[in-house]
């Protein structure tokens, strides 16, 4: 019997044999509790969501429920933008942007590149055909340039005030043309009678007149503006404000300012560097930064304002960013306008 129970006893490998399929069961199972939701290694697979739903990032404007104020958000227009009167941009039409009534565009007139986007670009005219753009009258000239004396005004915007005001413009000469041109004037048509001082140039000197080719009013020599003065290098900035003394014990006044009217040389090579030294005349004024309290003899309201010349005065160039106010800013409001660095459109968020 001992031996029949000896006999039942289980062998090493009997033993292993059972064993070795339990292990590896153990092992299988123990994998398998790990793929379906044992412990992972930090970082992996998506973070689960708080109770608070998670960081939703920035918050942008008006998320909160609220509607967004963009005004509040624009700084302060410039001063030189108050008192504005006209203005036109030249980007997209002929016509003002702001101002003036009916318009006519006049001899060679055509689209150019600006100071900012496009520009007109004024070239000689043919014989008997003026080249201008003229904003704010009723008396159409004819195309020799002629006019509907005694028209009255047409009672429009006042593109030219006649007490106080300021005009201001860019413009690039692209061909010499005439010694005479004329720029900005202001007119009416009964003779084509000037009633402003007029912005132009002859053989030798540049700045405000009392009449085209007649007296000057407060002009700048044009050797002495070279070192400050682009001309046909680029464009120039210009700015000219008047007033008219009256019984309310307003002084007169002329003011010009090239280029801001900070003295800045532009141009070099070839030119005397003496002139860069410009001295001020008896009255303190600079090339390109003079006053006057001289008064100016012309007087009505204007009823066209005119952009060009005729063929004898048109001048050959470009003019962009055209502005006139009804005050006559200050230099500093005219040192800025020439810094902005944007139209005035941009500037003034017109």
């Amino acid at each position: 019997m001992l031996e029949r129970m000896n006999d039942r006893r289980p062998t090493l490998g009997t033993s292993l044999r059972t064993f070795l399929p339990l292990l590896a069961a153990a092992f299988a199972l123990a994998r398998g509790g790990v793929a379906c939701g044992g412990d992972e290694p930090a970082g992996s697979g998506p973070p689960a969501a708080s109770d608070e739903g998670g960081d939703p990032g920035p918050v942008g404007p008006g998320d909160d429920g609220s509607s967004p104020s963009p005004d509040a958000e624009l700084p302060p227009l410039p001063s030189f933008c108050q008192g504005l009167v006209f203005y036109v941009s030249y980007d997209d039409a002929y016509a003002a942007d702001v101002g003036a009534g009916p318009m006519r565009v006049d001899g060679g007139v055509v689209y150019g590149p600006g100071k900012y986007g496009s520009a007109v670009s004024f070239v000689l005219g043919d014989a008997g055909h003026t080249t201008a753009i003229y904003y704010d009258r009723t008396a159409l000239p004819d195309a020799g340039g002629a006019s509907d004396a005694g028209q009255p005004g047409d009672g429009g915007p006042n593109v030219h005030p006649e007490a106080e005001g300021t005009v201001a413009y860019w413009y690039r000469r692209t061909a010499a043309g005439s010694s005479t041109t004329s720029h900005v004037r202001p007119m009416m048509f009964n003779g084509a009678v000037d009633v402003g001082p007029i912005v132009a140039r002859d053989g030798s000197r540049f700045g405000l007149w009392d009449d085209l080719g007649g007296e000057p009013l407060l002009v700048a020599s044009l050797p002495s503006l070279v070192p400050f003065y682009r001309d046909m290098e680029g464009f120039d900035h210009v700015a000219a404000a008047w007033r008219r003394s009256n019984d309310a014990g307003a002084t007169p006044l002329l003011r010009l300012a090239i280029n801001g009217g900070f003295g800045e040389v532009v141009r070099d090579g070839g030119f005397d560097a003496a002139l860069a030294d410009a001295m001020p005349s008896e009255a303190g004024n600079l090339p390109y930064r003079m006053q006057s309290v001289r008064e100016f003899p012309k007087e009505g309201r204007a009823q066209s304002l005119r952009i060009g010349g005729l063929p004898a005065t048109s001048p050959q160039g470009l003019f962009d960013d055209v502005a006139v106010w009804e005050r006559a800013l200050s230099f500093e409001e005219m040192g800025a306008l020439y810094r902005s660095a944007v139209s005035l459109k941009e500037a003034c968020r017109l």
